[in-house]
């Protein structure tokens, strides 16, 4: 990131208890994977790529994921192409999956199927209070899309990457635990987006404060809803006036 106040300001408000905590085997296959994939001073070929991936993969299975990234970086996706792509996740997302396959299940030959739905399968649609922020910040990325890459300098298959993982939650919907659990390989190029996206408005005055307090809100919100949702999983009980 060339932002590395902003940036750490980003890891520490939304990822770090969850992925340096909570979830350590894929928090590190996470970092360590974008750092040799995504890195522009690091230029591996096709081959090494691949063999990262498995590596990562006998780490954590959901490292797997990154050749799907891969496949979009050479693959040339633009805006166009990737507007089209979340079109499809959000289509995808309306479809019933989970009573579906309580339906195949009947027949005998997909009745495995149905132990591979997690408890936490969950209704179709993307307008829930889980969605909508994501699809928010989809539209943000998507309607600044060209200006990230042309003059913040941001890497193509570092936005593409961000917007597909966003776009695998809605593919996923069925299941809130694997959906999330896949999207984060792209949501944490946040790290590096948000602030190059707070930036582009830097020789605004106006629009740079307003967007500035909206950066810093936004991560103060993400940050108390962290340690508030780490403390009712530990079982610490305790009270304040920001976070219950």
């Amino acid at each position: 990131s060339d932002h590395i106040l902003e940036s750490y300001l980003d890891f520490f408000s939304l990822f770090y208890f969850v992925w340096i905590f909570s979830a350590l085997r894929q928090g590190l296959v996470l970092v360590l994977g974008l750092y040799l994939l995504m890195n522009r001073r690091i230029s591996l070929k096709l081959w090494q790529k691949i063999v990262v991936i498995l590596l990562l993969s006998l780490i954590h299975r959901t490292a797997l994921v990154y050749f799907v990234f891969i496949l979009f970086e050479y693959l040339n996706v633009d805006r166009r192409k990737m507007t089209y792509l979340i079109l499809l996740s959000f289509l995808v997302s309306m479809i019933a999956i989970p009573e579906l396959i309580q339906w195949l299940v009947k027949i005998p030959i997909f009745s495995r199927i149905g132990s591979y739905l997690g408890a936490d399968a969950t209704s179709w649609g993307f307008w829930d209070s889980k969605s909508i922020p994501r699809v928010f910040l989809i539209l943000v990325i998507l309607w600044h899309y060209d200006p990230l890459v042309s003059k913040a300098k941001i890497q193509p298959k570092i936005v593409n990457a961000y917007l597909l993982g966003l776009s695998l939650y809605f593919f996923l919907r069925f299941d809130v635990l694997v959906g999330s659990r896949v999207a984060i390989y792209g949501y944490f190029l946040a790290v590096i987006i948000f602030p190059a996206l707070l930036h582009l408005y830097s020789t605004k005055r106006r629009l740079m404060i307003f967007a500035f307090l909206a950066f810093l809100a936004f991560n103060s919100l993400y940050f108390m809803k962290e340690i508030s949702t780490m403390a009712s999983q530990s079982g610490v009980q305790f009270e304040g006036r920001l976070i219950p």
